[in-house]
């Protein structure tokens, strides 16, 4: 994210230079063919480098679409391992409290019923 917001500062930076650029011709009393080919050479190249940042923050977006998406499948296995670890003890524990009363019974039986009664 830190990346992407670099490139949309450095495409700022180039437009408001492009204006500057512009706005530096616009106030020259007298302006020569040498002044428009600077000009359009440095707009030449600002393009192509605006195009590359477009390109690179493209990239990144996709970037992190791609991070964020592994992020909630990461986060849904999480939460389905907590649904499955609390099913397993539960059915452990209904399994456990079934054996305890079955032993319990088994003692109080045999406590008041055994063979020494």
């Amino acid at each position: 994210l830190a990346e992407q917001g670099r490139i949309q500062r450095d495409l700022k930076m180039l437009a408001d230079e492009r204006k500057v650029a512009v706005g530096g011709l616009q106030s020259l009393a007298r302006l020569e063919a040498f002044d428009l080919r600077s000009l359009s050479a440095y707009l030449v190249g600002a393009e192509f480098r605006a195009n590359q940042l477009n390109e690179q923050l493209a990239k990144r977006t996709a970037l992190v679409r791609r991070q964020q998406a592994c992020v909630q499948d990461a986060e849904l296995k999480v939460r389905l391992l907590d649904k499955l670890k609390d099913k397993k003890k539960s059915a452990w524990q209904t399994e456990y409290d079934k054996d305890l009363e079955a032993n319990a019974a088994e003692a109080w039986l045999a406590a008041h019923f055994g063979p020494n009664s």
